[in-house]
């Protein structure tokens, strides 16, 4: 199974993704309005939360399929496995769905500064809302199944379909019925629950599962796979929750306007973490099979790719942000939300850059290592953020977000021992990302300047990134010859 295939499924999964959301989102934005579109946004943000109720089983389940490619066929047990990830990422769903519905009244009515019309069309369909935890959790497995197995075109199909679902069956809804959260909510959960469907019957025929439940018979075999996901939860209900933080903070000490403001470029950047993720979780199940002189070049020579494919596309993202936003959304929702996007960018290309050392840490299967750098992070995050929110506004919460992400990959580095290989990484490109908000800011009022300061930047990490990865020099060639000759 080629890694670079595999990597291209993904990036070619994420890429139709992002797509349906560039349709969607400005259709939400009309049919809605901005006010309920933020406080929809605070519902998926609050249920994408307790979905990590999952306690990680789904990266457990890839991490023990991937070990389980080395055993003779005779001791192939993927259909006990994944019965046993699928019985007990229901169960804790259900739980994360008693928490939901348990928290959400007491957040929405005395935490978030929602308006009360919003609050009563949210919790109106809060037990729907609450369906839809067990349904992300028993996703996670389903992904977990499918990554160990290292089947990336099937998961990545079903990725593409349960996105168009869950995106234009509810603007559907609001559109045939009215325009409101509680037509909106349980429209969407609808079309996740048919979209879970048909990514369980791929799992089930992927791994030869049948109907019957077949759970693992020996204790030593279910408790390595809990020790590894216990864990791996701590890790992801943390990262969540940390990742989550900004928007939350944003819910409560300003206003749902000031949420999307801060969401949609989030949204938007963030959806390049396909990039980067496309190579490291194609990466991840032959990590695990790797010993420890092996697992340490291949990191190094993934965090150099990652490094160098994402500065390219953050240099360029980073540049056309504000006139996408405007044409995209209008200029009005630009001039509030661009410079929340582009720092958001360069944390984006931090996070592609933090993925492999993360991956090093759980293929070596020692995930209590990331959960550490965690704890260190989240109540300088948290003061940070309520900090910047209170006096700058979105862009300073986007400010105290870039901070943390490089606070995090160094942490990761120093614990996966890629310190000294990560620091010479991540100086030139930082500097140059910084210039790509700065520099074309000076030259505002003289366009040919500006564009031909904009395409020195943009060639300017090309070459860096050549740099970092000599491979990289290769591949632009390839692509410049095949151009020429076509």
């Amino acid at each position: 199974m080629s890694i670079a295939r595999n990597s291209i499924y993904n990036l070619g999964g994420g890429t139709a993704t992002i797509a349906i959301m560039l349709v969607a989102v400005p259709l939400y934005l009309d049919l809605i309005g901005a006010m309920r579109f933020g406080v929809l946004s605070l519902v998926w943000l609050l249920s994408g939360y307790f979905g990590s109720f999952d306690l990680g089983i789904g990266r457990a389940t890839s991490f023990a399929l991937a070990r389980q490619q080395t055993l003779p066929r005779s001791n192939d047990q993927s259909a006990q496995v994944f019965w046993t990830a699928l019985v007990m990422s229901a169960a804790l769903g259900l739980l994360g769905a008693v928490a939901i519905f348990l928290l959400a009244p007491l957040l929405f009515v005395h935490v978030f500064n929602t308006p009360p019309p919003l609050v009563s069309e949210t919790l109106t369909v809060l037990p729907w809302i609450a369906a839809g935890i067990p349904l992300l959790t028993i996703e996670s497995a389903l992904t977990g199944t499918l990554t160990g197995k290292e089947k990336f075109r099937a998961l990545n199909v079903r990725s593409v379909l349960a996105a168009a679902l869950t995106q234009f069956l509810p603007l559907l809804a609001v559109w045939q019925i009215a325009p409101r959260l509680d037509i909106a909510i349980p429209a969407t959960i609808l079309a996740r629950a048919l979209s879970v469907a048909l990514f369980a019957l791929i799992a089930m025929r992927t791994v030869g599962a049948g109907w019957q439940p077949r759970l693992l018979g020996q204790r030593n075999q279910v408790r390595e796979l809990l020790g590894f996901a216990g864990w791996v939860t701590l890790n992801r209900s943390l990262a969540q929750l940390i990742v989550s933080l900004d928007r939350f903070l944003i819910a409560a000490l300003l206003t749902p306007i000031a949420l999307v403001h801060y969401s949609v470029p989030f949204q938007l950047v963030s959806r390049g973490t396909m990039v980067s993720s496309a190579l490291s979780s194609a990466l991840f199940p032959r990590m695990v099979r790797l010993g420890p002189v092996e697992l340490r070049a291949i990191a190094i020579r993934a965090m150099r790719a990652n490094g160098a494919l994402m500065l390219v596309l953050c240099a360029g993202g980073i540049i056309a942000l504000p006139m996408f936003l405007e044409l995209w959304i209008g200029s009005e929702f630009a001039d509030k939300a661009d410079l929340v996007g582009q720092l958001i960018g360069v944390s984006l290309w931090l996070n592609a850059v933090a993925l492999i050392p993360n991956n090093l840490l759980e293929a070596q299967g020692t995930p209590r290592q990331v959960f550490g750098v965690g704890v260190v992070q989240f109540v300088p995050y948290a003061l940070l953020v309520a900090g910047g929110a209170t006096m700058i506004g979105v862009t300073g919460v986007a400010l105290a977000h870039n901070l943390r992400t490089l606070a995090d990959l160094l942490m990761l580095a120093r614990r996966a021992q890629l310190f000294a290989e990560t620091t010479r990484v991540i100086l030139w490109p930082l500097t140059l990302l910084a210039g790509c908000i700065v520099i074309p800011t000076l030259a505002y009022g003289w366009p040919w300047i500006s564009l031909t300061l904009q395409a020195a930047l943009i060639a300017g990490a090309a070459a860096l990134a050549c740099r970092l990865f000599p491979e990289a020099r290769g591949l632009f060639a390839k692509a410049v010859a095949s151009r020429l000759h076509s």
